[in-house]
């Protein structure tokens, strides 16, 4: 690609992330859940295209390959924990609406009258 078409595609791409991604506050549902996916789409290929500038950037940020490694084992375990998250933390609807109204359930210790106990 041309690195005219690329820059013109580059600002395409952001500004459907953008788009998508202020989407997945006003939508709600299964459609939610799609945003999300088309999301992650994007921004794989969002990093993709720019995998040659991230690499760069990387080596200059961690110039010893000691850094390097221990970069990329944090960069592992914190995907690797944001990706299971829903497997260990509890699932929102069997807690309860509670007061809020957004199925976290109410505050421990809180009576639902305004006061703690």
């Amino acid at each position: 690609m041309k690195m005219k078409n690329k820059g013109k595609f580059n600002i395409i791409l952001d500004f459907l992330m953008f788009l998508v991604m202020l989407g997945l506050f006003f939508v709600k549902g299964e459609y939610h859940e799609t945003l999300a996916y088309t999301v992650g789409g994007l921004i794989v290929l969002h990093i993709i295209l720019h995998w040659p500038q991230i690499k760069a950037l990387y080596r200059q940020l961690l110039p010893s390959t000691t850094q390097q490694i221990l970069g990329i084992i944090l960069i592992v375990v914190l995907a690797v924990g944001i990706i299971t998250m829903p497997m260990y933390l509890p699932n929102a609807g069997e807690r309860g609406h509670g007061e809020f109204g957004r199925g976290y359930g109410p505050l421990p210790g809180y009576s639902g009258h305004g006061k703690f106990h």
